[in-house]
């Protein structure tokens, strides 16, 4: 994958975040740069590096949320807010005076940018939420309806640890990479040129804000919801999210009802990570997202 042209930190609340920027040169004069938010919580910048193959028309901004990737780590649960994650949407754009920028926030990340765009900040000029945390309630009853569709013996291994308690077993963490195959990275999940240096997954920090697994809510965002608010966004909006998505189809057409003149975009064959499995699908459908806003 290519390198940065620019890569540093900028100061938020709690520490550092790191960042990095391809398409530098459009900066002055350009379209505004595509600034990307990584899902988790707990991930980090890498699986989305492919959308820097979208530098040749604009500037593409990654950054790893605080306590996540690259940057800083102080590991106190203080920092572990919804509103301190909205807010590094405006650190970086202020560390990196970017007076005009379109978001693209992804899962969790999707929740942040949507807040975000919901406090009415001046130059954004549009909004992606790609397979996006929208309401913990939905989210789950579609976790739920997926698993219903499992094979038998998978969903009873997955009940009957949790109901024991032994959420740990090797057994029950099989059943649980048996649903991520179909519908988290859609095997084969050929992560291939991404693995090399990828930071590692907070996972104290994920199950703080989120819980155990995917379909499993304990932590903070576990009554998160943004849909009673979303009519309110006034920016261009698109939803994207994949055939076989943890956020699946109708849930996306259901936010995007909700939001007026927003569209709604399904990428074939895809989970939740099609800029992985479905990359070329999934940068064409952005790229020409972005040249309508």
């Amino acid at each position: 994958m290519p390198d940065p042209e620019i890569a540093g930190y900028v100061s938020a609340p709690g520490g550092r975040l790191w960042y990095r920027i391809n398409g530098a040169d459009w900066l002055a004069s350009g379209p505004p740069p595509l600034v990307v938010l990584h899902g988790g919580p707990g991930s980090n910048h890498r699986g989305l590096v492919p959308l820097t193959a979208l530098a040749d028309e604009r500037a593409i901004v990654l950054y790893d949320q605080l306590d996540s990737g690259h940057s800083d780590r102080p590991g106190d649960p203080n920092n572990w807010t919804v509103a301190r994650f909205v807010a590094e949407i405006s650190a970086i754009r202020d560390g990196l005076g970017l007076t005009e920028c379109v978001l693209l926030g992804h899962s969790a990340g999707a929740a942040w940018a949507a807040l975000y765009a919901l406090e009415g900040h001046d130059g954004l000029a549009g909004l992606m939420l790609s397979s996006p945390l929208l309401s913990t309630k939905r989210w789950l009853e579609d976790a739920t309806m997926l698993r219903s569709r499992l094979p038998s013996d998978v969903r009873e291994t997955l009940e009957r640890h949790e109901t024991a308690g032994t959420t740990g077993s090797d057994e029950y963490l099989e059943a649980v990479q048996f649903f991520y195959d179909r519908h988290l990275c859609r095997a084969p999940c050929d992560v291939g040129d991404l693995r090399n240096d990828r930071p590692s997954f907070n996972r104290s920090l994920y199950e703080y804000m989120w819980g155990p697994e995917e379909f499993v809510a304990t932590g903070v965002l576990k009554e998160f919801d943004v849909t009673p608010s979303l009519g309110s966004i006034d920016v261009p909006v698109a939803l994207i999210c994949g055939e076989f998505d943890e956020a699946p189809p109708p849930t996306c057409r259901y936010f995007a009802e909700l939001i007026p003149g927003s569209t709604c975009h399904i990428i074939e064959g895809a989970a939740h990570t099609g800029y992985i499995t479905r990359r070329e699908e999934y940068l064409a459908t952005i790229r020409q997202i972005l040249r309508r806003m």
